[in-house]
């Protein structure tokens, strides 16, 4: 709501300064929420035009563009190196720690059980598997007895390990417990936890979304889906000798940290704001 006071009155001061974008429009189902923000959104970037923009992702940059904010840069986020640990306990010694079962491959669901999530999903990837994979689902929200319900009718309980929270200095030691990371959102918009599935060397599986395909390098790094049963296939067929998980590792810690994104940003602001100095002479 702010965005167009904050712009006038640094251009009325003389102070320099950047919009950082991680998205254009909404993406919620909920029909009046998003006409108010698309029009919140449009009157933003007609300010958005006046000063320089970075954006999260490449998707991000194109729909700026296509709204005429020319000249955007691309800076993705990342982790901050100094706050996350990576496991060095073996997996077998992580499950029995965590009480996950040893004997199965185990899927990963991290994330707001809500309809953008898409966690109805999960369970029917699980339910085609078989009883050879298990489900890790660390999240809440308004569609959890729904859920409950759904794991309950396909009698998919004994195989789905459910925790409403997890503390975050925990969260690594689930990533690297677990087999694969899935993520059903096409419409994500980056991903967080698709970076710190990466980081501890879960192979991540993800729908094709704006962040996800930011992040990830199609079979390279993980695997990105055009629909649901594509999962089944991927899973099924994954070599462990194709090393995707250090591949993904490899990729987090390379493109995708707090440190990487602030050597980007230092680089190109300091040729703008030379540009704003001149400019003002």
């Amino acid at each position: 709501m702010a965005v167009p006071r904050v712009i006038r009155w640094c251009r009325s001061n003389h102070i320099f300064c950047y919009n950082y974008i991680g998205t254009v429009y909404s993406d919620t189902e909920n029909p009046f929420k998003k006409t108010l923000m698309d029009l919140i959104s449009k009157r933003n970037i007609r300010y958005c035009k006046r000063v320089p923009a970075f954006a999260k992702t490449e998707a991000v940059r194109i729909a700026l563009e296509k709204e005429g904010v020319q000249g955007t840069k691309v800076i993705p986020v990342g982790l901050d190196m100094s706050m996350i640990r990576r496991s060095t306990e073996e997996k077998a010694r992580l499950r029995r720690d965590l009480g996950l079962p040893e004997n199965r491959k185990l899927l990963l669901f991290v994330g707001r059980l809500e309809e953008y999530k898409r966690p109805f999903s999960a369970l029917e990837l699980l339910e085609r598997l078989g009883g050879a994979y298990s489900l890790v689902v660390i999240g809440t929200g308004s569609l959890l007895h729904p859920f409950q319900e759904m794991a309950a009718d396909k009698h998919l309980e004994g195989r789905v390990f459910h925790f409403k929270k997890i503390p975050n200095v925990e969260m690594y030691r689930y990533y690297a417990a677990c087999d694969y990371f899935v993520n059903f959102n096409t419409h994500e918009i980056f991903g967080m936890s698709i970076l710190e599935a990466m980081y501890q060397g879960c192979i991540v599986i993800a729908r094709r979304a704006p962040g996800p395909e930011q992040i990830i390098e199609d079979r390279v790094s993980g695997f990105l889906c055009q629909s649901d049963r594509d999962m089944d296939k991927i899973i099924v067929e994954i070599s462990e000798t194709e090393h995707i998980g250090e591949q993904a590792h490899k990729r987090i810690r390379e493109c995708f940290t707090w440190d990487a994104a602030a050597e980007q940003l230092k680089t190109e602001v300091s040729k703008m704001y030379i540009e704003f100095k001149e400019n003002r002479k």
